[in-house]
């Protein structure tokens, strides 16, 4: 399962394989944020559309 935070992860065992755990929950909030925003102005500029027609 994805998501936010460590709950689903076996620390431990992550740590005898030497595996670094981090829980990072605001490393991707302005990435998301910037990623929704052009999803929201590409739709209303109709981007995929006119994508679409030219790829045609």
């Amino acid at each position: 399962m994805a998501g936010v935070g460590v709950d689903n992860i076996n620390i431990d065992a992550a740590t005898l394989k030497g595996i670094l755990v981090i829980n990072a929950p605001d490393g991707n909030t302005i990435s998301a944020t910037e990623h929704s925003l052009a999803m929201l102005l590409s739709m209303a500029r109709n981007i995929p559309q006119a994508h679409q027609s030219l790829t045609k």
